[in-house]
């Protein structure tokens, strides 16, 4: 019988076996593999409860962290199971330690280094940077929908969605507007807009 999926969000190469992509499934809650020459397709983990968005893999350890409806967690590669880094069973906002921490449907996560890690909060209207060392986070932008320039507590994000990082930038798309963060989390302005529902949001790590 063929392999079934169900709303696939996300999908990475394996960084632990190149002829491996890796999936994550929204709607089933599902970690899966296929293998590039075989085409099986396996199942690395399941929880229906929570919806798995987008994929990060370390590089050294092959875990993977994993965005979900309102929280991150981390699925360990070598002992196949998942555990919750931070984030409530309910949606909201609050930031600082990692044991109250509250998303809104978080969405890409990248590292900013080997135990800091940057992720959207897309109807929080923020970026959560989160520090693996301590457990702990802290916002950019005040959580208030819309385009604004400002100091990183007082200026506006409309949905942040899609983010990468290159280098020490960071680049996030949000509804129409590029915003620059320029400093290391000082201050936002606007540089430019798109006609279209997509843009970019620059952090520059300096």
């Amino acid at each position: 019988m063929d392999a079934l999926f169900v709303f696939p969000f996300s999908m990475i190469v394996d960084l632990m076996n190149s002829q491996q992509l890796i999936i994550s499934e929204r709607s089933s809650g599902s970690l899966k593999t296929i293998n590039a020459l075989t085409k099986y397709v396996s199942t690395m983990y399941r929880d229906s409860s929570h919806g798995l968005a987008y994929l990060l893999q370390d590089s050294e350890t092959g875990n993977i962290y994993v965005t979900f409806t309102h929280g991150v967690g981390l699925f360990n590669y070598q002992s196949n199971t998942f555990f919750i880094i931070t984030g409530s069973t309910l949606f909201g906002f609050v930031d600082w330690e990692f044991s109250q921490l509250r998303f809104y449907f978080p969405q890409v996560v990248v590292f900013l280094s080997r135990s800091t890690l940057l992720v959207t909060d897309y109807y929080n209207n923020r970026l959560q940077v989160l520090d693996l060392i301590i457990n702990t986070s802290s916002s950019i932008c005040s959580g208030v929908r819309g385009n604004s320039d400002g100091d990183v507590s007082s200026c506006h994000l409309d949905q942040p969605w899609s983010l990468f990082k290159v280098d020490n930038t960071a680049y996030v798309g949000e509804h129409e507007y590029i915003l620059s963060l320029q400093g290391k989390y000082s201050t936002a302005r606007h540089v430019a807009k798109y006609h279209t529902e997509c843009a970019i949001f620059f952090y520059h790590d300096l």
